[in-house]
């Protein structure tokens, strides 16, 4: 299993997108126009059957979601859910991801005030990026680019 996509997003809008690997198949597809894709799935996923969408399953490629929800900084208080994901190219068992989703999305909001990852941009989250490498490690990584690290 290799992990070809890393992303964080709080509701429709993309805070963090590491790709490690582009498909063939691989269109420039905006980050935010993703980000509004997963949130609507979990919402509808959460509003019609009551529970959180945790996979999607495509013919070559699976998405494993998990999401939180935080709480608006401004009056009226609101939930909104922060989505951590990841795009793998095989099948893989969730179970193995899902914990690693849930302890980034610990890490992120241990790191970043709530009030800037309702304000800033994708941009601001960028320094984030080094934790997720290292919390992923070598799942990021090919069978083949593995052989490589081992072997040179």
């Amino acid at each position: 299993m290799t992990i070809l996509e890393f992303g964080i997003n709080l509701g429709q809008k993309n805070l963090l997108l590491i790709k490690y690997y582009s498909s063939e198949n691989d269109q420039s597809i905006d980050a935010d126009l993703r980000a509004g894709f997963i949130s609507t799935l979990d919402e509808f996923s959460k509003d019609l059957f009551g529970g959180d969408l945790n996979l999607v399953k495509m013919e070559d490629y699976q998405m494993v979601i998990f999401s939180k929800s935080i709480e608006t900084f401004t009056e009226p208080k609101e939930k909104k859910a922060l989505i951590g994901y990841c795009i793998t190219d095989e099948e893989k068992e969730e179970k193995v991801l899902k914990p690693l989703l849930e302890n980034v999305l610990n890490q992120f909001t241990n790191r970043f005030a709530i009030y800037d990852i309702f304000t800033k941009n994708s941009d601001y989250f960028s320094e984030f990026k080094p934790r997720v490498d290292a919390l992923i490690k070598d799942l990021k990584l090919s069978v083949k680019d593995r052989f490589k690290d081992l072997l040179f």
